[in-house]
């Protein structure tokens, strides 16, 4: 993980469907020796209104891996979650946008930070008007510097990233501007400061489908490469459930899944026995003592 991000994810604009019915993207990430080597494969898939979203994480040389898909069926308003390696689903309702007063309670003006600054953190993302054509798709090519300045001029940061973005639909079936929200990664100042956050060039990035990031100060480095696109036809199973798996367990009274576990009768009975202990010790029955 990076000590500091370029840009929020969530500052990605998303454009409409491509005017296609079927695409493929591929991409692989490495990443260096700050989590030992892992390689993260993105394969982003779209069918008409359906898209199919899978992302799995290998762990160097170990062969240990983990993996995540996400199967969205717009056309039905549902959303699958699928463990691989357990072979389990979790549907769930397509996200709803933020109610109006919700977002109203997002915007309003922040309790004014007085402490002095301890950093200065500016971030300058670039168009340099270069573009990629893949297929109905056209790719930008933004950079983005992050600076961060200190007093202690010797733990000051900079951080290159180097990027080919394209346009994609939003992969849970919201739309732009739906979540309402505007996420700020960065640091966090001690107790005695804070850090100013400082925008200049604002471009917009996109799903990266090339990315090179590096710092200069200790040489560390994470790159993304395009290993495949396609507008191959794609069967309508791959945006289907796959034939074998099970539900995951559904926690009670929460509307979440785990999972990590089926959906049997034993592990409901654990889930409530769970939840009914964490009541008792967070009321401290007499009983519990």
């Amino acid at each position: 993980m990076k000590a500091f991000a370029l840009l929020p994810v969530a500052l990605l604009t998303l454009a409409a469907s491509p005017q296609t019915s079927d695409i493929t993207i591929k991409t692989r990430s490495t990443y260096g020796r700050h989590v030992n080597g892992a390689i993260e494969t993105v394969t982003f898939q779209l069918k008409g209104s359906r898209q199919r979203h899978v992302r799995r994480t290998e762990i160097g040389n170990t062969g240990s891996w983990f993996g995540i898909t996400t199967i969205a069926q717009c056309d039905v308003g549902q959303v699958i979650e699928i463990n691989e390696a357990a072979k389990l689903y979790a549907i769930e309702p397509v996200p709803s946008p933020a109610p109006l007063r919700a977002r109203a309670i997002l915007t309003r003006r922040p309790v004014e930070d007085t402490r002095p600054v301890v950093a200065v953190r500016t971030i300058d993302a670039v168009d340099t008007g270069e573009r990629r054509s893949y297929g109905p798709l056209v790719a930008r090519h933004v950079v983005t510097t992050t600076t961060v300045d200190r007093e202690d001029a010797s733990r000051n940061l900079e951080e290159v990233r180097d990027g080919w973005y394209v346009d994609l639909p939003w992969p849970r079936c919201q739309k732009p501007g739906e979540t309402g929200m505007f996420l700020a990664l960065g640091l966090v100042g001690p107790a005695a400061g804070r850090v100013e956050t400082r925008m200049k060039g604002r471009a917009r990035t996109g799903f990266p489908i090339e990315e090179h990031d590096r710092r200069p100060n200790d040489r560390s480095e994470q790159s993304t490469e395009l290993v495949e696109f396609s507008e191959a036809p794609l069967a309508a199973s791959l945006f289907e459930i796959p034939e074998g798996y099970t539900p995951a367990l559904q926690l009670p009274f929460t509307g979440g899944h785990d999972l990590s576990r089926p959906d049997t009768v034993w592990n409901r009975a654990s889930a409530m026995w769970t939840l009914a202990a964490s009541w008792a010790q967070q009321w401290q029955w007499p009983w519990w003592r």
